[in-house]
């Protein structure tokens, strides 16, 4: 499988709790992704060979809807 970055902008994270809510969902669902949060930008920078959709589905289903 190949690796993508994905770059998601998600406007409910609003500080570093958030961050780690984010981080800790997407790192529980997918092991192996690679996960950068800017608290400031309310961006999600994802390395990972899921797909965009599985990303966004796991991000909603934590409360961090994607834009």
């Amino acid at each position: 499988m190949s690796t993508q970055t994905l770059e998601l902008d998600v406007p409910d994270i609003s500080c570093g709790g958030c961050a780690g809510s984010v981080t800790k969902a997407l790192k529980a669902q997918f092991p192996d992704a690679t996960v950068t949060v800017s608290v400031a930008d309310k961006h999600v920078t994802v390395q990972t060979a899921a797909t965009r959709e599985e990303i966004t589905e796991c991000l909603a289903e934590a409360g961090y809807p994607v834009a």
